[in-house]
């Protein structure tokens, strides 16, 4: 298993993994090439037997970072891909002095929950019925970074 910044010919990849694991919510090539060059974007990869199985996406503006999406296909979930990724984007904060990292999440994705509760992420808020296409709520995380 490795962890690497994702290259230009992944993004295609990329892009497939998106649109196979987000029903309501996937971004276009366009996002995803935008992400990909923007400077103030982490944008990494997970690979297993040399096939993207993940990615990542955290948006980096000091003092705090966002974690803006994070995906690993269906067939590798529940495996530690997910928290190896995550865990991987909180020592690069770390280590690059951001203060905390936010996400949200939809209220439905019970196993994103469960993971971000395991790591020691804290719900702070909630937006009712955020999610147009489904009434769920979004639930907003955080997680302190410095000591």
């Amino acid at each position: 298993m490795e962890i690497l910044k994702i290259n230009k010919e992944d993004l295609d990849i990329i892009y497939n993994i998106d649109n196979e694991n987000f029903v309501y919510d996937s971004y276009n090539i366009d996002a995803i090439n935008r992400f990909f060059l923007d400077n103030n974007t982490l944008f990494l990869k997970i690979i297993q037997n040399n096939e993207i199985v993940g990615y990542s996406i955290v948006l980096l503006i000091k003092p705090d970072a966002e974690l803006l999406k994070i995906c690993i296909k269906e067939n590798y979930r529940s495996l530690g891909y997910a928290k190896k990724l995550l865990d991987y984007n909180i020592d690069y904060l770390k280590n690059n002095n951001y203060d905390c990292i936010f996400l949200e999440v939809r209220s439905d994705n019970y196993n994103a929950i469960k993971l971000y509760d395991k790591l020691g992420f804290i719900k702070y808020n909630e937006r009712k019925n955020y999610y147009k296409d489904t009434n769920v709520d979004a639930l907003l995380y955080k997680k302190i970074l410095i000591n």
